[in-house]
């Protein structure tokens, strides 16, 4: 028998057993929040053991959040939870201690000015788009990413969408129009997006009630895809797929849309200011709105 310090042949992987321990003292959202971080990092690392979790592996955290195009503020936010989710397993004697005690988490970011598109920089994804030169999977999350910038449509509503989600409606001046209406996975409040360009129309595609209008792939190589778009079209900007929906925000500000038809639009959580509007809203409010002041 040799002598010495044994080597533990399987050592523990982590699981997420800990997090359905705290649904009964954490929000639905925080305990959401854990159970992605922990799908992010499979992807990343589909097998990791306690004893893998060091400051450098940290750090390696840290870049490959950079890499696969997260700003920062949302990789410090992925930081936060990681440490809290290791400070449980320092308190269950998985580790001897937490690596985050010599790793700064940065709470006060600047904001970026860099986080959304401008009307040109779009005019050059569409035209790159109908170029078609790209890979069937690169044009594919351009085609998701131009919709996203034109409707503020979230990434997490791409996957459940069919044609049946499209709804024809006639205005005073008998124009017919599109209204794309479902529910925010997220929030459970009803968006309604009017479709009056004919660039956006297109975008929509041909298909049977039931069929997907998209078929998005996961998150991270829909951001990688994006990044090589950028670094194609030298539009020198950090961007991730959720920037689409805060380009749109930017962009129907400038365009003078009203802030009741945007947040119905984009389906944010109703608080008792924007219910009031909503009540007032009509679908034909929304579409004449879009059609009069951004048309694509």
């Amino acid at each position: 028998m040799h002598k010495g310090k044994l080597t533990n042949v399987n050592p523990p992987r982590i699981t997420t057993e800990p997090i359905e321990q705290l649904k009964q003292s954490r929000a639905a959202g925080t305990i959401s929040n854990y159970y992605k971080l922990i799908n992010t990092m499979k992807e990343w690392k589909p097998i990791l053991s306690f004893g893998e979790i060091t400051l450098d592996f940290i750090q390696q955290f840290h870049n490959h959040e950079l890499e696969v195009g997260n700003i920062l503020s949302t990789v410090y936010k992925k930081h936060s939870n990681l440490k809290f989710l290791i400070g449980i397993a320092v308190d269950k004697e998985k580790l001897a201690k937490n690596p985050y005690e010599k790793f700064e988490i940065k709470k006060n970011i600047k904001a970026q000015n860099n986080d959304v598109l401008t009307e040109e920089e779009l005019k050059k994804l569409q035209a790159m788009y109908d170029k078609k030169e790209y890979s069937k999977g690169k044009q594919e999350v351009l085609r998701e990413f131009l919709f996203s910038c034109y409707t503020s449509l979230s990434f997490a509503e791409f996957s459940v969408l069919t044609y049946s989600d499209i709804k024809p409606i006639t205005v005073e001046t008998g124009e017919t129009y599109l209204i794309l209406c479902n529910e925010r996975t997220k929030t459970s409040v009803t968006y309604k997006i009017p479709i009056v360009s004919p660039i956006v129309v297109a975008l929509l595609g041909n298909g049977e009630p039931c069929q997907k209008i998209f078929l998005p792939i996961s998150n991270q190589p829909t951001n990688r895809y994006l990044k090589d778009i950028m670094a194609d079209l030298k539009i020198d900007k950090t961007m991730t797929f959720h920037r689409a929906r805060h380009s749109f925000r930017t962009i129907a500000a400038k365009k003078g849309i009203r802030d009741g038809i945007a947040e119905r639009i984009m389906g944010h959580a109703e608080g008792n200011d924007i219910k009031d509007i909503y009540t007032h809203l009509h679908d034909e409010d929304i579409v004449k709105e879009m059609r009069d002041k951004w048309v694509v």
